[in-house]
């Protein structure tokens, strides 16, 4: 992965931290422990 496809990655997590359900927030952090960052980009690139 690219480090500007991380850093917007990134960018996103903290833009939307605090918009985000409990759900979607247990969701985030399953991915960052797994390092899943394709599901990642699917989720955030919108």
């Amino acid at each position: 992965m690219n480090e500007a496809i991380s850093r917007r990655i990134l960018t996103a997590d903290k833009n939307q931290s605090d918009q985000l359900s409990q759900q979607n927030q247990d969701t985030v952090a399953w991915t960052e422990c797994h390092g899943v960052d394709v599901l990642r980009i699917i989720f955030f690139d919108v």
